[in-house]
């Protein structure tokens, strides 16, 4: 049985875990091996420990966690002060194909609205495509920005958004 609910500080070493993990079955081959594999899940930790986002949902299947969705006020400046921002949403491959990843998103929907949050940004890497079908499915749209960030080499990742209601 799966279940979708705020994550515990207590759970921060198995959020460690999946988000390196995560990270190197999702990103190898459009991002730098050499940055994929300097995330470790104890760099996870830490970057869990340096953002204060506002929620942080875990998606566990008979108590073991295998994935998390991370949400937030939008970080950048041209968004209005009622954007919220999905910052991750991440499952293990073993985890995907099952629902899962909706469940994940509608519940961060969820929670940005319950926020006060009317439009929900994200941000996707160029040549993900797989992630950026899911986010067109469930009713995200391109809205042209894009920015640069360096993941061991410069990659490019590109702004969605969808109005919540």
């Amino acid at each position: 049985m799966a279940e979708v609910r705020t994550a515990h500080y207590s759970e921060i070493a198995a959020l460690g875990r999946v988000h390196s993990a995560a990270w190197r079955e999702t990103y190898r081959g459009l991002i730098d091996d050499g940055y994929l594999d300097w995330l470790t899940p104890e760099v996870s930790v830490k970057i869990f420990q340096r953002r204060q986002r506002s929620g942080l949902l875990v998606l566990a299947e008979d108590g073991v966690i295998g994935g998390f969705a991370a949400t937030g006020r939008a970080r950048e400046e041209d968004l209005p002060a009622e954007t919220g921002e999905l910052a991750g949403l991440y499952l293990l491959k073993a985890y995907q194909g099952k629902g899962y990843g909706r469940m994940l998103f509608e519940r961060a929907e969820e929670r940005l609205f319950a926020a006060g949050c009317r439009r929900m940004v994200l941000w996707v890497l160029a040549g993900n495509g797989r992630a950026a079908g899911f986010y067109e499915k469930m009713g995200m749209r391109f809205d042209g920005r894009q920015k640069l960030a360096v993941l061991g080499s410069p990659v490019v990742e590109l702004r969605m958004e969808k109005d919540l209601r």
